[in-house]
Formats: C-alpha cells, sequence, structure tokens
C-alpha cells in the first residue's frame, strides 16, 4: 500500500516539492544561492580533497570584474530601467575587493585598469545621452 506521503506528494521524484514551488520561491533561492557563492565561492559544496585542489582566486584573475574592483560596476547602475545594461558576465567578489584595496601594488593594477574605466564610463554617457535626446 502507498502511504499518505506518496499520495500527497509524487513520491517517485526525487523532489517531491518540486510542483509547490513558486516562480518567486524560485528567484528567491536563485538569490540566495549567488549570496552563497558570493560570501564562501561557487564551489562550496565540493568535497575537501577537491577544494584544496582547486586554485584560489584572486582580483587578477580575468573572470573577475575589474570595474567592481576599481569602484563600481557600471551594469549595476540602471537596474530596473530601460537603460539597464544586463547582468555583468564577471565575478563580483568582496572579499577581492578588499585583497585589492589592501594589495601593496594597488596602483599599478589602477594605472593599468583606469583608462579602460573611463573609457567606458563616457561611452556609457554618450550611448544614453543619445537614447534620451540630450546629446551635448
Amino acid at each position: 500500500t502507498q502511504s499518505t506521503w506518496g499520495v500527497l506528494h509524487n513520491a517517485a521524484h526525487p523532489y517531491p516539492f518540486h510542483r509547490c514551488c513558486t516562480q518567486h520561491d524560485r528567484a528567491k533561492m536563485n538569490e540566495l544561492r549567488a549570496l552563497l557563492d558570493n560570501l564562501m565561492g561557487p564551489d562550496r559544496n565540493a568535497d575537501l580533497k577537491a577544494q584544496k585542489k582547486k586554485k584560489k582566486p584572486t582580483f587578477t584573475d580575468p573572470d573577475q570584474c575589474r570595474y567592481y574592483l576599481l569602484d563600481f560596476c557600471p551594469n549595476e547602475l540602471f537596474v530596473g530601467t530601460k537603460s539597464h545594461l544586463g547582468d555583468c558576465p564577471n565575478t563580483h567578489n568582496e572579499g577581492l575587493r578588499e585583497a585589492f584595496q589592501s594589495d601593496a601594488h594597488k596602483e599599478y593594477y589602477m594605472w593599468q585598469w583606469e583608462d579602460r574605466y573611463l573609457a567606458y564610463c563616457e561611452n556609457l554617457i554618450t550611448q544614453i545621452e543619445i537614447g534620451t535626446g540630450r546629446e551635448t
């Protein structure tokens, strides 16, 4: 005989509550996953041997957002507006930002990255002014 649990919830499915989750619940779970990834790293659930073998990220890694490390990421500026740039393809890690701010060679990296950052921000301002009809 099948138990009440199996009748109320699809017992054959490995995650019996899969139909109970709403879109809002899934969005909240994804938000919490992103927060955990930011705090503990994306491979937080890996076993200890795999974690020890994996190289720890540094702020010089190419997948780190240089704009976020310098000051702020322009992709975070216009969230919820028609000028929203979308999610940043690079990683925003507060721990690496703090490591960058306290690094002895910070000025060297800033010198390398700031020109590109400034050019990107100026281009962004021009595009938004054109889009709103406020050309200068």
